[in-house]
């Protein structure tokens, strides 16, 4: 099974809502994604590091209660190391923010600096994926970049934790996107956070983290956490339906996701963006 995790943010100003979602429509996205569309969220595009660096880290020293992360790739580098340093400022005294991490198995290997720096930190890393029996290392990835502070804000987006994303842009072209929400959509973001998390910890108990990581990971092991409090403050006036795709546990998710992309897709009224670095469009996706 090929692994392909997908995040939809369908953004409409509450003025324009239905210009294109027709109620039929709107009734199909529910059905298709599982979630509800959601009022009062306030939507921000930020553009390139040097917008959406800044603000991760603002919202990490703004953090009172939760920050969760999970990332593909999170590099030994000055921002990786720097956002490493932040989050382990958050979890000491006097804050004591409850810090969860999540990193993909092929990420650079684990005897990093940050992930040292994160663990000295009394912040232990759950491995997305470690080898076992039942997955395919090659195929079965966490490929989201998703952050999400207290339940009520989230960044969604392409961004690694790595100079490339957040601070390489001038030098190498990097070119990137995030999307910072504020709202009920971010609350949706984090129970989607909280059941992936719950997943993966019930399934350390299959992996080999000794021979892995050495012996003293072998003792290590990740509770699983209720669902974190969501508050219900709406801090703006976007509409949102956020649809987060997990094909690895879900197998349909494939085809749900398939089915919403095409959907919009015969919706558009004017015209079509497609802005993506990977695109290898399925016959379906093609044919629409």
């Amino acid at each position: 099974m090929l692994l392909t995790l997908l995040a939809w943010l369908l953004l409409t100003p509450s003025h324009a809502a239905d210009s294109v979602l027709t109620p039929e429509l709107r009734q199909k996205l529910t059905e298709l994604s599982g979630e509800k569309f959601t009022q009062g969220n306030d939507l921000r595009l930020l553009v390139n590091g040097t917008e959406f660096y800044p603000e991760r880290l603002k919202m990490i020293r703004e953090a009172r209660r939760n920050i969760d992360i999970l990332t593909f790739l999170w590099a030994d580098d000055d921002a990786g190391l720097q956002i490493a340093r932040e989050l382990v400022k958050a979890a000491a005294p006097p804050r004591r923010i409850r810090v969860r991490v999540i990193v993909d198995f092929f990420n650079s290997p684990p005897h990093s600096k940050v992930y040292a720096t994160l663990r000295a930190g009394g912040i232990e890393p759950l491995i997305f994926n470690p080898p076992r029996w039942n997955l395919n290392l090659v195929q079965q990835h966490a490929h989201e970049k998703i952050m999400v502070v207290d339940g009520e804000k989230a960044l969604v987006g392409g961004a690694n934790l790595c100079d490339e994303y957040m601070t390489g842009v001038e030098q190498k072209l990097w070119h990137d996107h995030e999307m910072r929400i504020q709202g009920p959509a971010a609350g949706r973001v984090q129970a989607r956070y909280d059941a992936t998390w719950n997943w993966m910890a019930g399934l350390e108990s299959a992996a080999d983290y000794g021979s892995l990581f050495g012996d003293s990971h072998a003792k290590r092991r990740h509770p699983n956490y209720p669902p974190t409090p969501i508050p219900e403050e709406q801090p703006g006036t976007a509409e949102a339906l956020y649809f987060h795709q997990q094909a690895y546990w879900r197998r349909s998710d494939g085809d749900r996701a398939l089915e919403f992309t095409v959907s919009l897709v015969l919706a558009a009224q004017r015209e079509i963006v497609v802005y993506d670095p990977y695109l290898i469009p399925p016959d379906g996706l093609k044919a629409a």
